[in-house]
């Protein structure tokens, strides 16, 4: 690589420590290096390198920083000599100041790289918050997920049954009545409306609230809608082709005096002058009215006119209807045709005409404005009880974090101690992906940086590619970056450089994306609509014969087929390249499921990442049926999934002789009677009985507590684990009742709804292995990555449309600091809302100009090939017909005009293949015989045979029967969770806090009251026994590589498939995988070395059949041992 570069005098530029400016970098051109080099400038010349902080929004985008700084200062300091090529020159140079400053202030990066502050954006709010717990309003940081959802779920419901049951006259009462005549009384539905904006709530809250201290909220709210339609009066009056003014006023005029004679009752008066209409709000009533004289109901130019439209023919009748003679109307009919054929050629002005014809001419009714009030009253108080949700789950959102952060610092009027002491401490900030800041983000990076200014030894630098914006679903705001490059960063000014060179994709492909995205993307940016401009790369690597961009249009609309060719195009690009990756690339999960079982059909091996959900297996769909039938007796449909399972798998007939007289009657209660069961085959009633006695123990025991230990043991009482023979369902199994188990942990009763949400989350992981070349994923997830050959199915999908919401709102570029909100509550059935429509269409523009971005990316991971798929279907006229509208096929189709033209539709023949009809279904079944065998224990609690007992004859375990296994079983569990939730979130307070829940799990299992208590004490000590041992939080520590806690693995022995648990497995720092077992049983009496010995000989032949199982599938060293809580104690064990 050479210095030689087309952009680089904007590198360079980049790399001064003392100025502040914003990158714009395109796909492939080098944007993390130049993080890194930017970072290394700014060592060489601070104090201390904690006064440079870097923000990414990804854990994995801050390791990947973070690891090249730390390998640019260690290839420096091993390699005395300079490179030769100038590119590597530089960071050598970069890299040897950084040392050279590191020596001489005592630093030791080298050795301490954790002092180099790269952080994600999220890690850095709660470390201010943690700086600052009284005046963020949290006492001690609690748990952050990514997972919400349920506590938005609770916080409305809590709201809404709270203020439903006092029912008084409040004015928070009387808007919730309000908010539910308008739906009808659904409270359900008005319940997930409250959840799914209580997601959202950073966007419109700080709106709602300060809406208080306006002097008329109603006169600013609608001050924004004014302003929002006079923009747009403004840009159709910039484009208006003034050469046609006078003569289409005229005509306008012409028409609409005759439409007075013909149509009195419905004409409007005379509104038209010589001239066009201005650009005030007033204007908009005669912009409509002048649009509907030239453009049809789609928006599009008339094609033709007639008397209803002003422009009648000028026969006899029409002579003595308006006073004219023949030759004066045809006359005014051909100058208007002429007049419509000449705006042909003003494109932008017709689509802006069209465009203001559904805009608000005033504003909010007060039905609207009363509705609105009743929103925003509903709304503030529900966000009051999703903080209180907080509380006690102890646990918030990023979005709760970002809020605190804020307080955190202050106002710039107004910073806190925490702000000034910041200011102090960074001296340099470093933003990555600054395109996908959201407005919260943006304003902390103000906060940060308040004060600022060129020259006083400060800097900011971000780096990003408005191109490449696709996260608005995740509240990202293109328009703050092209704010930024414009106006700066709060008062702070910065100076907007751009990169063109791509380091990653062929000339080929390069040519390809600049031509075709110049035509797709929007000329100019607009902040308003999220619209950016393309900007062109050059590209480093030269044409290759075997690169370039296909096309494949398959006729027919047939999913299959499109699925097949991909299949083709994999197995053929394997072919010729055995060694390179592809990336199929899909815009949303959904389309994976054809693709997959085209792969499969050929034998391709895949990775799909996240996109097989485990949901849909079928064991995983009955294990969730299993749940809801337990849960909710009454749910019939839930029974008969039950019924028709494998376990179970009664006839069709049967199940008509069991339910077919009893409608409304419970599935289990016909279940239960015998008299019933024995009008069933002999089959079926051996099938029925030997169901109800696997479920009588959890139908006994629902509702008491623990439901998720009851029913993972129905299941396999019921044959449910005795069903599965495919390796991939026994893993998914264990993941859906690990699944199970944590929502139970989080509330007293299971939750259904909360369960299905945790299912459907739930995802096949990704194959790992080193041999398979081919790639699935969602464009979203491909970010950041590059692959030799890319494709691009089912380009002519539409995505799925948004629900509808309770409160509508966009942020607006306003003229203060503050971006403006504008608001519309839910749409009527009844009538059109136009402050909505508008809303609505600034939605659309945004949607459609992110697709335009959401294309760029995926077509930009190409590195040599580009294959683009799709499926087309006929047209009324025979041809192809065009693609649907908000597709990427619509955005790409003026770049496929070659292949579009080529495209040859089959000839639909009477003899046409017809589809096979499918057979009857071949219905899984566990045999009639099958009776769940006697399970033994899973401990042992008691010697075992041949153990040396002549030192302690009176030995006395105290943990002995069904009360050691109920313990072990508790204790179990609560590792497991102390695994999943992270060791440093526990300590001794919090399991001493926990303690009614452990006393609740083991009642729930059976112990006696009278014993619940002491056992429940037994608990916590082992627990706390394991926290305090440094060896015990070793183990159970999330920050080893592939730890793992109870450990479901399926493996082949003596020629037959068998389970295994292991309770903890991880692999530590010097690549070794350790294989734990925990020991829960309690030795009184002296000899306590002696018992741990005996217990670590005893479960040696079982670690070791753990590491034999391993051994196949890995190669690294394997060590084992047990651990027992109770002393924390440990024995390693040889293999």
């Amino acid at each position: 690589m050479s210095h030689g570069l087309a952009d680089q005098l904007q590198r360079q530029r980049a790399l001064d420590p003392s100025i502040s400016c914003i990158v714009q970098a395109p796909a492939g051109s080098g944007k993390t290096e130049l993080l890194t080099r930017r970072f290394l400038a700014l060592l060489a010349g601070v104090d201390h390198p904690e006064e440079i902080l870097a923000i990414t929004f990804t854990r994995k985008a801050a390791s990947e920083m973070r690891d090249r700084i730390q390998q640019s200062l260690l290839d420096a300091a091993v390699q005395e000599t300079a490179p030769d090529d100038a590119f590597s020159l530089e960071g050598w140079q970069l890299a040897r100041a950084a040392l050279t400053r590191d020596q001489a202030n005592g630093w030791g990066l080298l050795h301490s790289p954790a002092r180099l502050r790269v952080q994600t954006i999220d890690a850095f709010s709660t470390y201010l918050v943690r700086q600052m717990p009284v005046l963020s309003q949290f006492g001690a940081v609690p748990d952050i997920t990514d997972k919400a959802a349920s506590l938005y779920q609770h916080a409305a419901d809590d709201f809404l049954s709270e203020t439903l049951a006092e029912r008084d006259d409040s004015p928070l009462a009387e808007a919730l009545d309000c908010l539910l005549r308008f739906l009808d009384n659904r409270v359900p539905r008005l319940q997930q409306m409250i959840a799914t904006l209580l997601a959202s709530r950073d966007q419109w809250l700080r709106h709602l609230s300060a809406a208080d201290t306006r002097d008329a909220d109603r006169h600013y709210f609608e001050r924004v809608i004014s302003d929002e339609v006079e923009k747009s009066l403004s840009a159709l009056c910039a484009v208006a082709p003034t050469r046609l003014e006078a003569a289409l006023m005229a005509e306008v005029r012409f028409a609409q005096a005759n439409l007075r004679v013909s149509h009195p009752d419905t004409a409007q008066d005379d509104m038209f002058g010589e001239a066009f209409p201005g650009a005030q709000h007033a204007d908009l009533a005669v912009w409509q009215a002048f649009a509907g004289f030239l453009l049809t109901s789609d928006h599009s130019l008339r094609k033709r006119l007639n008397k209803n439209d002003g422009f009648p023919a000028g026969n006899k009748a029409d002579v003595e209807t308006y006073g004219m003679d023949a030759a004066t109307l045809k006359h005014h009919k051909t100058a208007m045709m002429t007049l419509l054929q000449d705006c042909e050629q003003h494109p932008e002005f017709i689509a802006r005409l069209g465009a203001i014809r559904g805009l608000p001419q005033s504003g909010y009714s007060d039905a609207q404005w009363q509705l609105l009030e009743a929103l925003t009253h509903v709304l503030t108080s529900a966000s009051t009880y999703l903080l209180a949700n907080f509380i006690q789950h102890n646990a918030v959102d990023f979005s709760e974090v970002a809020s605190r952060a804020a307080q955190a610092l202050g106002t710039e009027v107004e910073p806190t101690e925490l702000a000034l002491s910041l200011d102090y401490r960074i001296r340099h900030l470093l933003v990555d992906e600054f395109q996908d800041t959201s407005q919260t983000q943006f304003a902390l990076f103000e906060q940060l940086t308040a004060g600022w200014a060129p020259g006083d030894g400060h800097s900011f630098f971000a780096v990003g590619d408005p191109m490449q914006s696709i996260y608005r679903f995740r509240e990202a705001q293109v328009a703050l970056f092209t704010q930024a490059q414009r106006q700066g960063l709060g008062g702070l000014p910065l100076e907007p450089l751009t990169l063109s060179v791509n380091f990653r994709s062929r000339a080929q492909i390069i040519e390809w994306v600049n031509t075709t995205f110049t035509r797709v993307f929007p000329p100019e940016d607009d902040t308003q609509r999220g619209a950016v401009k393309y900007s062109a790369s050059v590209a480093f690597h030269p044409a290759d014969d075997r690169a370039g961009v296909h096309t494949r249009l398959l006729p027919g609309g047939d999913r299959d087929a499109e699925a097949q060719a991909v299949a083709v195009i994999c197995a053929d690009t394997l072919a010729d390249f055995p060694d390179q990756g592809i990336a199929i690339l899909l815009r949303a999960k959904s389309q994976a499921a054809p693709i997959v079982a085209a792969l499969d059909a050929a034998g391709i091996a895949y990775s799909a990442v996240e996109m097989a959900s485990l949901r849909e297996r079928p064991v995983v769909r009955n294990i969730a049926s299993l749940v809801r039938a337990v849960m909710q007796p009454g749910d019939r449909l839930q029974w008969l999934s039950v019924l028709r399972a494998p376990w179970c798998a009664l006839t069709l007939r049967d199940l008509y002789a069991l339910l077919h007289d009893a409608r409304g009657v419970p599935v289990w209660s016909l279940i239960t009677d015998e008299a019933r069961v024995a009008s069933l085959s002999d089959d079926g009633q051996t099938r029925l009985r030997r169901l109800r006695t696997g479920m009588q123990a959890v139908m006994q025991h629902r509702l008491r507590g623990d439901d998720a230990y009851w029913l993972e043991s129905a299941w396999r009482e019921i044959g449910g684990e005795a069903c599965i023979d495919d390796p991939l369902d026994h893993q998914a199994a264990e993941v859906c009742w690990r699944t199970i188990r944590a929502v139970a942990d989080e509330a007293s009763l299971l939750d259904a709804s909360v369960l299905d949400r945790r299912l459907d989350e739930l995802f096949a992981p990704p194959s790992v292995s080193p041999e398979v070349r081919v790639q699935i994923m969602t464009v979203h997830k491909s970010k950041g990555l590059e692959f030799p050959t890319v494709i691009l199915p089912g380009l002519d999908r539409r995505g799925r449309q948004d629900d509808k919401k309770l409160l509508n709102w966009v942020e607006l570029a306003g003229d203060g600091e503050e971006p403006d909100l504008l608001l519309a509550p839910i749409d009527s059935a009844d009538q059109r809302e136009p402050i909505l429509d508008m809303l609505r269409d600034i939605e659309k523009a945004r949607d459609q100009n992110e697709l335009q971005r959401v294309l760029y990316v995926a077509t930009t991971r190409a590195r040599d090939r580009l294959w683009l798929t799709a499926c087309v279907a006929e047209g009324r006229d025979g041809g192809v017909r065009e693609p649907a509208k908000g597709s990427p096929l619509q955005v790409l189709r003026p770049a496929l005009e070659s292949a579009w033209s080529a495209l040859q539709l089959p000839d639909a023949t009477d003899d046409a293949e017809q589809p096979e009809v499918a057979g009857e279904p071949v219905m899984r079944r566990l045999p009639m015989t099958w009776q769940p065998s006697a399970t033994s224990p899973d401990f042992a609690w008691t010697l075992a045979d041949g153990m040396d007992t002549e030192v302690d004859a009176q030995l006395d375990f105290l943990w002995a029967g069904s009360r050691a296994r109920h313990l072990g079983t508790v204790v179990h569990r609560q590792l497991q969770r102390i695994c999943d939730e992270g060791v440093h979130t526990w300590d001794a307070a919090r399991v001493a806090a926990s303690r009614p829940h452990y006393a609740r799990l083991l009642r729930a299992a059976g112990l006696d009251s009278a014993i619940v208590s002491d056992a429940s004490e037994q608990v916590a000590a082992a627990l706390t026994q394991a926290l305090n041992d440094p060896r015990g939080r070793w183990l159970l520590s999330d920050d080893h590589t592939d730890a793992r806690a109870e450990w479901a693995l399926t493996a082949v022995e003596a020629g037959r498939l068998v389970n295994v648990i292991i309770d903890r497995t991880f692999v530590d720092d010097d690549g070794v995988r350790w294989i734990i077992d925990y020991k829960t049983g309690v030795h009184s009496g002296g000899g306590l070395d002696k018992f741990l010995d005996n217990e670590a000989a005893r479960y040696r032949p079982q670690l070791k059949r753990y590491a034999d199982i391993l051994v196949s599938s890995e190669s690294r060293p394997i060590r084992a041992g047990l651990y027992f809580p109770v002393y924390g104690a440990w024995r390693e064990v040889s293999l």
